[in-house]
């Protein structure tokens, strides 16, 4: 896990969706409205797809 510029720790939630598919808790709370995205300092490599959501 990573840290942020204020110290705080970065990480992804992943669960196995139907079917096998891993589905990011991030990634559906975007898609949904709930959360926005911000710069938090820390490489994602899903950054990409956080964006499109």
């Amino acid at each position: 896990m990573a840290k942020d510029e204020q110290g705080r720790t970065v990480a992804e939630v992943m669960a196995y969706g139907k079917g096998g598919v891993e589905v990011s808790f991030r990634e559906e709370l975007l898609k949904s409205g709930l959360i926005n995205t911000r710069q938090s300092g820390v490489e994602c490599p899903n950054q990409i797809a956080f964006e499109n959501a």
